[in-house]
Protein backbone atom coordinates (compact mmCIF):
# COMPACT_ATOMS: atom_id res chain seq x y z
CA UNK A 1 0.00 0.00 0.00
CA UNK A 2 1.03 3.38 -0.15
CA UNK A 3 -0.22 6.81 -0.69
CA UNK A 4 -2.75 8.30 -2.88
CA UNK A 5 0.22 10.64 -3.96
CA UNK A 6 1.66 7.80 -5.72
CA UNK A 7 -1.20 7.38 -8.15
CA UNK A 8 -0.14 8.63 -11.49
CA UNK A 9 -2.91 11.68 -12.90
CA UNK A 10 -1.33 10.63 -16.45
CA UNK A 11 -2.69 7.19 -15.99
CA UNK A 12 -6.88 7.40 -16.85
CA UNK A 13 -7.41 4.40 -14.12
CA UNK A 14 -5.63 6.28 -11.53
CA UNK A 15 -7.00 9.78 -12.30
CA UNK A 16 -10.57 8.43 -12.12
CA UNK A 17 -10.08 6.74 -8.92
CA UNK A 18 -8.45 9.68 -7.32
CA UNK A 19 -11.16 12.06 -8.40
CA UNK A 20 -13.81 9.20 -7.14
CA UNK A 21 -12.10 9.69 -3.65
CA UNK A 22 -12.15 13.75 -3.82
CA UNK A 23 -15.85 12.88 -4.52
CA UNK A 24 -16.76 10.64 -2.02
CA UNK A 25 -15.46 13.30 0.60
CA UNK A 26 -17.14 16.14 -0.72
CA UNK A 27 -20.27 14.12 -0.60
CA UNK A 28 -19.75 12.59 2.86
CA UNK A 29 -18.98 16.09 4.22
CA UNK A 30 -22.35 17.66 2.57
CA UNK A 31 -24.90 14.14 3.22
CA UNK A 32 -22.98 12.40 6.33
CA UNK A 33 -23.05 9.07 4.04
CA UNK A 34 -22.97 7.53 1.15
CA UNK A 35 -24.52 5.86 -1.19
CA UNK A 36 -22.83 3.24 -3.12
CA UNK A 37 -22.26 4.52 -6.55
CA UNK A 38 -20.56 3.45 -9.38
CA UNK A 39 -18.75 5.59 -12.44
CA UNK A 40 -18.49 4.09 -15.57
CA UNK A 41 -16.39 4.97 -18.59
CA UNK A 42 -17.06 3.67 -22.11
CA UNK A 43 -15.13 4.35 -25.03
CA UNK A 44 -17.47 7.54 -26.00
CA UNK A 45 -19.42 8.01 -23.31
CA UNK A 46 -19.79 7.81 -19.40
CA UNK A 47 -22.23 7.56 -16.61
CA UNK A 48 -23.29 7.43 -12.90
CA UNK A 49 -24.97 4.66 -11.71
CA UNK A 50 -26.30 4.68 -7.47
CA UNK A 51 -27.13 1.23 -6.14
CA UNK A 52 -28.73 1.05 -3.18
CA UNK A 53 -28.65 -2.41 -1.50
CA UNK A 54 -30.26 -3.23 1.84
CA UNK A 55 -28.75 -6.91 2.57
CA UNK A 56 -25.56 -8.80 1.41
CA UNK A 57 -27.80 -10.37 -0.46
CA UNK A 58 -29.14 -7.83 -2.55
CA UNK A 59 -25.64 -6.63 -3.30
CA UNK A 60 -23.97 -9.58 -4.64
CA UNK A 61 -27.58 -9.77 -6.97
CA UNK A 62 -26.73 -6.22 -7.91
CA UNK A 63 -22.85 -6.82 -8.75
CA UNK A 64 -24.12 -9.66 -10.95
CA UNK A 65 -26.13 -7.78 -12.79
CA UNK A 66 -23.55 -4.74 -13.18
CA UNK A 67 -20.86 -7.30 -14.84
CA UNK A 68 -23.03 -8.51 -17.12
CA UNK A 69 -24.03 -4.25 -17.89
CA UNK A 70 -20.73 -3.40 -18.33
CA UNK A 71 -20.10 -5.69 -21.09
CA UNK A 72 -22.99 -5.08 -23.01
CA UNK A 73 -22.44 -1.53 -23.11
CA UNK A 74 -18.47 -1.44 -23.50
CA UNK A 75 -17.02 -0.05 -19.72
CA UNK A 76 -13.38 0.36 -20.46
CA UNK A 77 -13.14 1.17 -16.64
CA UNK A 78 -15.01 1.85 -13.48
CA UNK A 79 -15.30 3.00 -9.95
CA UNK A 80 -16.96 2.02 -7.27
CA UNK A 81 -17.57 4.10 -3.77
CA UNK A 82 -18.83 2.57 -0.76
CA UNK A 83 -19.02 2.74 2.83
CA UNK A 84 -17.25 -0.21 4.90
CA UNK A 85 -16.23 -1.85 8.34
CA UNK A 86 -12.29 -2.79 8.19
CA UNK A 87 -10.70 -4.77 10.77
CA UNK A 88 -7.50 -3.89 11.83
CA UNK A 89 -5.85 -7.04 12.86
CA UNK A 90 -2.08 -7.43 14.07
CA UNK A 91 -0.77 -10.01 11.22
CA UNK A 92 1.78 -11.42 13.12
CA UNK A 93 3.40 -13.98 10.82
CA UNK A 94 1.78 -17.49 10.70
CA UNK A 95 -1.44 -16.34 12.78
CA UNK A 96 -4.64 -16.64 11.23
CA UNK A 97 -6.74 -13.64 10.71
CA UNK A 98 -9.92 -14.15 13.20
CA UNK A 99 -13.46 -15.67 11.64
CA UNK A 100 -15.48 -12.35 12.62
CA UNK A 101 -17.52 -9.70 10.54
CA UNK A 102 -15.22 -6.57 9.98
CA UNK A 103 -18.78 -5.07 11.23
CA UNK A 104 -18.25 -7.51 14.68
CA UNK A 105 -14.83 -7.20 15.25
CA UNK A 106 -13.79 -5.37 18.41
CA UNK A 107 -10.96 -3.70 16.59
CA UNK A 108 -12.58 -1.66 13.18
CA UNK A 109 -12.59 1.64 11.69
CA UNK A 110 -15.52 2.65 9.49
CA UNK A 111 -14.25 3.94 5.64
CA UNK A 112 -15.05 4.69 2.72
CA UNK A 113 -13.50 2.46 0.05
CA UNK A 114 -12.94 3.04 -3.47
CA UNK A 115 -12.32 0.60 -5.63
CA UNK A 116 -11.64 0.91 -9.68
CA UNK A 117 -10.57 -1.47 -12.09
CA UNK A 118 -10.22 -1.42 -16.15
CA UNK A 119 -10.53 -4.14 -18.92
CA UNK A 120 -7.05 -5.33 -18.44
CA UNK A 121 -7.55 -6.09 -15.07
CA UNK A 122 -5.58 -3.53 -13.20
CA UNK A 123 -7.55 -2.69 -10.16
CA UNK A 124 -6.72 0.57 -7.66
CA UNK A 125 -8.59 0.85 -3.89
CA UNK A 126 -8.57 3.87 -2.15
CA UNK A 127 -9.54 3.48 1.64
CA UNK A 128 -10.30 6.25 3.64
CA UNK A 129 -11.62 6.26 7.62
CA UNK A 130 -14.41 8.00 8.27
CA UNK A 131 -13.91 9.91 11.20
CA UNK A 132 -17.79 10.23 13.60
CA UNK A 133 -16.92 12.95 16.11
CA UNK A 134 -19.61 14.15 17.64
CA UNK A 135 -20.29 17.00 15.41
CA UNK A 136 -19.48 17.14 11.66
CA UNK A 137 -18.90 13.71 10.89
CA UNK A 138 -16.12 13.86 7.51
CA UNK A 139 -13.82 11.19 5.63
CA UNK A 140 -10.14 11.45 6.05
CA UNK A 141 -8.59 13.08 3.41
CA UNK A 142 -5.37 10.87 4.23
CA UNK A 143 -5.46 7.74 1.94
CA UNK A 144 -4.06 4.15 1.33
CA UNK A 145 -4.04 3.09 -2.14
CA UNK A 146 -3.41 -0.63 -3.18
CA UNK A 147 -2.11 -1.35 -6.66
CA UNK A 148 -2.92 -4.59 -8.49
CA UNK A 149 -2.46 -6.01 -12.23
CA UNK A 150 -2.39 -9.09 -13.33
Amino acid sequence: MSEMSDLNPADPLDKMVAQAAEMAADVFARDGQLMPVWIVETLDSGFILPTPWCSPREKYAMIDVLRAMFADVGAVRYVVIVEAWIAKVDGKKGEAPPRIQASKHPNRIEAAVICGSDRAGRSRMITREIVRPKEGSRISRGSQVDRRSP
